[in-house]
């Protein structure tokens, strides 16, 4: 059991070392990001979340990045199915985002299922830990890229 609960450890560290490596972050946002959840296999909010994306908007609408926001699940259910729903669960973002005034130019929102998790081992935390939203900032020409091969 202990050697269990090591194993997790290590790995969890592991996972947030290699989401940090990613492209370029803005801490501001991943503290807000790791707030925004949905219900089990729905598209609702859980409480708190819709208080969460508010500041996010917020932040966003008052610099001038460009934001890559990718939605991710966990590896529970078949893949076509979590692909569905972080497509849909990226719209719900994207519609509140435009809502709110951010400019569409500025930001890419996708649903990228269960195809890139930070933590590879199936237990409860590591599951949690892939059901999530990140925050990249990203160039004009990337958001073009992007927008034109979605």
């Amino acid at each position: 059991m202990r050697k269990r609960k090591v194993i997790t450890l290590i790995t969890l560290v592991f996972c947030l070392a290699l989401l940090a490596q990613k492209n370029e972050r803005d801490i501001y946002l991943d503290s807000l990001a790791k707030h925004i959840q949905f219900k089990y296999k729905g598209l609702a909010f859980k409480k708190g979340t819709l208080d969460v994306v508010k500041k996010i908007q917020a932040y966003i609408k008052n610099n001038n990045n460009n934001y890559l926001v990718e939605v991710h699940t966990c590896s529970v259910g078949k893949a076509t199915d979590n692909q569905k729903l972080t497509d849909k669960r990226a719209k719900v973002l994207e519609e509140l985002f435009l809502k709110q005034g951010i400019d569409s130019s500025r930001i890419v929102i996708m649903g990228l299922g269960e195809r890139n998790p930070c933590c590879i081992t199936r237990t409860r935390a590591t599951r949690y830990l892939n059901r999530r939203v990140e925050f990249s900032k990203i160039s004009k020409d990337e958001i073009k890229k992007l927008k034109r091969d979605k």
